[in-house]
């Protein structure tokens, strides 16, 4: 639903369909060195759900891509942050560059990473 708010947003035609959908808790049993997100505007709802599982304790450092479209995101982010420190991350920001190879230099992106403090 994220991506198709983004996309109509933008201006281009949406379709919904349905999905089954696990939730990502379900398969971390273990010490995961890296969690890298790129889901399109779900990564505080997947965040949450980790959290709220307890498999959090597993993760060590997670990176995502979190999207600053005119959407209101932007308070999704202290959430987020939040969310991370209270469960002993820090976290760091870096702007996305956009793809490479082409004339477009500048995403919306903006990339952050969080590693686990103790």
């Amino acid at each position: 639903m994220a991506l198709n708010r983004r996309l109509a947003f933008k201006g281009f035609p949406t379709e919904c369909t349905i999905v089954q959908c696990l939730k990502l808790s379900k398969f971390i049993h273990q010490q995961v060195d890296l969690l890298k997100l790129d889901i399109e505007g779900s990564e505080l709802q997947v965040i949450n759900e980790l959290i709220q599982s307890k498999k959090i304790r597993f993760i060590k450092n997670i990176i995502l891509e979190f999207h600053l479209d005119k959407i209101p995101q932007r308070p999704l982010i202290g959430k987020l942050v939040k969310s991370l420190e209270e469960n002993r991350f820090t976290v760091g920001f870096s702007k996305h560059l956009g793809k490479p190879f082409t004339e477009n230099l500048w995403s919306n992106a903006l990339i952050i990473s969080a590693c686990r403090t103790r």
